[in-house]
């Protein structure tokens, strides 16, 4: 089976906590069953951690033949996620999502990816089905997309991924 679309799994892990820190097991296999994924072979793993609150990174793709698709795992923290086809990045076909510690959500390997933190210390782990290309890697400047989540909140966002040439196009009849 081949996931068209993204997939979300609310809850799919536990964290345990106590006054040294978290414990966040996960049976991927369990995960993989769940998603029914028969094509996704982990070969790469990524670890994010964005310590504000107001924090964007993304939308970040890799094109084929390198494209990948993702598990998107909430060790820590809240986010708005985001994720748009890469072929067509215009605001009606964005796809946004809640997640927070436990949740797990599929990137298929034709959306471009990002999130915006909803609280300081998220940390996040990708799981993705292939290794990282330079040549093959790409972004779509989403920063006017994500003011409208931020009200009058500064948005920390790197350099790179503010100076992707692709811009998401906007819906420039819709109020913000």
């Amino acid at each position: 089976m081949k996931l068209e679309t993204p997939q979300l799994f609310k809850g799919a892990f536990n964290q345990y906590l106590d006054e040294r820190g978290y414990l966040n097991p996960i049976d991927i296999v369990a995960v993989a069953n769940a998603i029914n994924i028969k094509s996704f072979t982990l070969k790469y793993q990524l670890m994010s951690l964005s310590l504000h609150k107001h924090c964007f990174r993304g939308l970040h793709y890799q094109l084929p033949p390198h494209a990948q698709s993702k598990l998107v795992i909430v060790h820590s923290g809240k986010i708005l996620d985001i994720v748009v086809p890469f072929d067509n990045p215009k605001e009606s076909k964005i796809e946004k999502y809640e997640l927070e510690t436990g949740d797990i959500l599929f990137v298929p390997n034709t959306y471009a990816h990002g999130f915006l933190t909803k609280t300081p210390n998220v940390s996040i782990q990708y799981l993705l089905d292939h290794e990282f290309n330079h040549e093959s890697y790409n972004g779509i400047n989403a920063i006017d997309y994500i003011r409208q989540f931020t009200l009058n909140y500064d948005v920390s966002v790197s350099d790179k991924d503010s100076d992707f040439v692709d811009h998401i196009r906007l819906d420039m009849t819709k109020p913000i």
